[in-house]
């Protein structure tokens, strides 16, 4: 959800691109189509609704919007006749070209209180093909003063030829040592790197398992996770079957808990690991009356035909979804995601 209100603070690694989008905008020189992307969940949506606010405000003052011009005010009740905002509509996993149609039919006019109109698309690689062709059609021919905003955590699905339209730009990784040095800031509280690997280098899955105090349940999934690790680089069968036993307890309960996928999905992905190059198959036999069999039973019968290069890569999609996707039941997320990829994986 893009949030236009009034804001804390940009996040530290959103302020270089902000700075100099609003440099563009201050020089009439901004593109009228921006994509932003970004390999895990970075507060896109945070800068976003900044720029929406700078590109209406009346009064830009070192290049912030006023917050007290009209319509710096319509934004923060949420009002502003000339933004528009398309998403997943609820209860749905695409979005529908009878979303972009509607748009395309609200933009023939003009704006209501302000010349400059902005459009935010989230998720754009959601859209469905016949979605994305209706909103290429609207980029090759853009209104005048109208301003696109399109966000995706996954530029490869992407269109070809919507990225042909946009300006790209990558909202980048902090650096882990600072990263990890603003967590520690920011909550009062100490996180180590093997915790914060294990959610997936989220800055804001992070924060909220800090200020949350979500790491107690993360420590037994962590030691178990490093345990096969070690034993798996060792070669040491017996240790690294016994710990995969054991890292699939730990991440039954913790969907069991309902708790974050991410935290669990890395652990996952592990387990599929050690069961693709070592266990053979033994791993899955034993996990026959966990919560987490029909995934992993799925995943690993159609990945034995892979490279390994590909399947890392799938997986590393797989990590993706799992970072941009919250409010949802961790368990019946990550079991669909899985299966869906995995049946990707076999078509392709």
């Amino acid at each position: 959800m893009i949030d236009t209100k009034p804001q804390q603070s940009l996040y530290p690694w959103l302020v270089k691109p902000y700075l100099s989008l609003a440099d563009d905008l201050a020089n009439d020189r901004l593109h009228h189509a921006l994509l932003f992307h970004s390999s895990a969940s970075l507060g896109k949506s945070q800068l976003l609704g900044r720029l929406v606010k700078l590109i209406h405000c009346a009064s830009v003052s070192e290049s912030k919007a006023c917050g007290e011009c009209q319509h710096c005010q319509l934004h923060a009740a949420n009002t502003h006749a000339d933004y528009y905002h398309i998403r997943c509509l609820d209860n749905k996993n695409q979005i529908s070209i009878e979303q972009v149609r509607t748009l395309s039919q609200k933009l023939m006019g003009t704006g209501l209180v302000n010349k400059r109109r902005v459009v935010i698309i989230e998720s754009v690689e959601l859209m469905t093909e016949s979605a994305q062709n209706a909103l290429l059609k609207i980029l090759e021919e853009p209104p005048l003063h109208v301003y696109f905003l399109l966000s995706t955590s996954n530029i490869a699905q992407v269109s070809a030829t919507i990225l042909s339209r946009c300006f790209k730009m990558l909202i980048e990784q902090p650096q882990r040592d600072k990263l990890l040095n603003w967590l520690e800031r920011k909550s009062g509280k100490s996180i180590t790197r093997d915790q914060l690997t294990l959610l997936g280098d989220s800055p804001l899955k992070a924060i909220d398992a800090l200020m949350n105090d979500r790491l107690a349940q993360i420590s037994p999934l962590l030691d178990q996770y490093n345990a096969l690790y070690l034993a798996w680089q060792n070669r040491e069968l017996d240790s690294a079957y016994s710990a995969a036993i054991m890292l699939a307890q730990e991440i039954e309960k913790l969907a069991n808990e309902k708790s974050n996928p991410l935290i669990f999905g890395e652990s996952l992905m592990m387990l599929i690991r050690f069961n693709h190059w070592v266990a053979k198959g033994q791993l899955v036999s034993n996990l026959d009356n966990s919560l987490l069999a029909l995934p992993l039973q799925t995943s690993v019968n159609k990945i034995d035909a892979l490279s390994l290069t590909e399947f890392d890569q799938k997986m590393n999609q797989l990590r993706h979804q799992l970072a941009d996707n919250t409010g949802l039941n961790g368990l019946m997320q990550l079991r669909s995601i899985m299966i869906e990829i995995t049946e990707r994986i076999i078509e392709d």
